[in-house]
């Protein structure tokens, strides 16, 4: 295809683009089977009550212990959120309290969580700490990860996961800081 041609077919492409509406689609009748999602905030005063007094306690003290200055917490229980509120401040100049719908970077907490599930399988001997993560016989067998550019990715064990001694650099540190 010539320049001239792919220009003007990238130009009409942007043009019904920018000019579609879903809302012309159908017909002016509402569909009556949609799922509509309720708009209100989750906030802290439909998690108070006596019943989470205790959840408060324990919160605020384990805040207190490691000099937090701020969290927000939510519990589930059998699919549904039952308890959610936020804690402390947005920050300590503002006086804004934080909310259930506030926030937050997650940074490494979700290593916490895959080191203690990780662990757990291993316990149960469901998972080798020392079995290869990649390859032939590794846990992540399929094409995806079939043929990489360093052969020495073969070598990784799920211990050296855990240990963040996989082999990568940190000559450029992180992104996000």
């Amino acid at each position: 295809m010539s320049r001239k041609i792919s220009r003007i077919v990238l130009l009409v492409l942007i043009l019904v683009m920018v000019n579609y509406n879903p809302d012309n689609i159908g017909g002016s009748e509402p569909v009556n089977n949609t799922f509509t999602v309720s708009t209100s905030r989750v906030v802290n005063s439909l998690s108070e009550g006596e019943e989470f007094n205790y959840v408060d306690r324990t919160i605020t003290s384990f805040m207190r212990l490691w000099d937090l200055h701020g969290a927000s917490v939510a519990i589930a229980r059998e699919g549904k959120l039952i308890f959610a509120k936020g804690y402390g401040y947005v920050d300590g100049d503002s006086g804004n309290r934080i909310e259930p719908y506030n926030r937050f970077r997650i940074a490494s907490v979700s290593k916490l969580v895959t080191a203690v599930a990780i662990m757990k399988l291993a316990e149960q001997n469901l998972l080798d700490l020392e079995g290869r993560v990649f390859g032939p016989e590794g846990i992540l067998n399929d094409e995806y990860y079939d043929n990489p550019r360093d052969k020495r990715v073969y070598n990784i064990t799920v211990s050296h996961l855990l240990s963040h001694q996989g082999g990568w650099t940190t000559r450029w540190g992180d992104q996000m800081f």
